[in-house]
């Protein structure tokens, strides 16, 4: 390992819980974030909510009861990963402030950092990759969050990204400087990939 990459490696393991609505960069930020971890030799895991949802939350539906549960279940598994000495990414839209509250009583104190991923509503719906937003406006699904679902905003996250305004990179190297102990511009320069997308 790279005498520079040591104290990043090093890092205590920790969760960093992204929220927000859907097509605000949540997975994006998490995934790109991941391999730069990785490419630092950090122990590092995506707990992304869709994929929870198809597996161990398969039998559970999107009632408000439903979606408290799932979040439970995310925060134990992300938890039970940061007592094995893992910092775990996780990609949830967590709507609710007392499911987030409930989320961090999981963790003990300094292990957990909410991140509030952002956007304009007319950008989420013009990058809409799951096409939840064109269906809702052809009224083929309903309860969507932002819209006629109630989206409770953070209101003192430990970090909030506008995703329309930063690429990827720049947006993880920031995380990494924030929350990692390494300058952004450090990172931007060992980032693993040469290209630079937006958060979409």
């Amino acid at each position: 390992m790279k005498l520079s990459n040591i104290g990043l490696a090093a890092t205590a393991p920790r969760a960093l819980w992204f929220t927000g609505l859907s097509a605000a960069g949540k997975s994006t930020i998490s995934r790109q974030l991941e391999l730069v971890l990785q490419a630092q030799g950090v122990r590092v895991v995506v707990l992304d909510a869709d994929l929870v949802r198809a597996s161990v939350s398969s039998d559970l539906g999107y009632t408000a009861q439903d979606r408290t549960e799932n979040v439970r279940r995310i925060a134990a598994m992300a938890r039970l990963l940061v007592d094995e000495g893992l910092t775990v990414l996780v990609s949830a839209a967590s709507p609710s402030a007392a499911d987030r509250r409930m989320a961090a009583a999981h963790f003990q104190p300094g292990d957990f950092r909410l991140i509030h991923v952002d956007a304009p509503i007319c950008v989420l719906q013009q990058r809409d990759p799951k096409g939840l937003y064109a269906a809702y406006a052809r009224g083929e699904i309903r309860n969507m969050l932002g819209l006629d679902l109630s989206y409770e905003t953070p209101a003192n996250p430990d970090h909030y990204i506008r995703s329309d305004q930063n690429t990827v990179e720049q947006i993880c190297a920031d995380l990494i400087g924030r929350f990692f102990g390494e300058t952004a511009e450090h990172a931007m320069q060992r980032s693993p990939t040469a290209k630079r997308t937006s958060a979409a």
